[in-house]
């Protein structure tokens, strides 16, 4: 049986590397829905994998959300 720990750990450890980026981690029960926040806005990193961008783009296009793209 794998260690459910080593998996979670992907989860709730941010390496220092990113630590600037001031993101929001939110972990919860499958079964469990919670109220969340209306997003405002998602920013969009310069490294993110082209098949990733390609969603997240359709996301924002049909939620309405406003999509920011870093440079380098």
């Amino acid at each position: 049986m794998p260690d459910t720990f080593q998996y979670l750990r992907l989860f709730i450890i941010k390496y220092k590397q990113w630590e600037y980026q001031n993101e929001w981690r939110i972990l919860e029960d499958a079964n469990t829905r919670t109220p969340a926040p209306k997003i405002k806005r998602i920013i969009l990193g310069v490294d993110a994998l082209v098949e990733n961008k390609e969603a997240i783009r359709k996301y924002c296009n049909e939620n309405n959300i406003p999509l920011e793209e870093t440079k380098k």
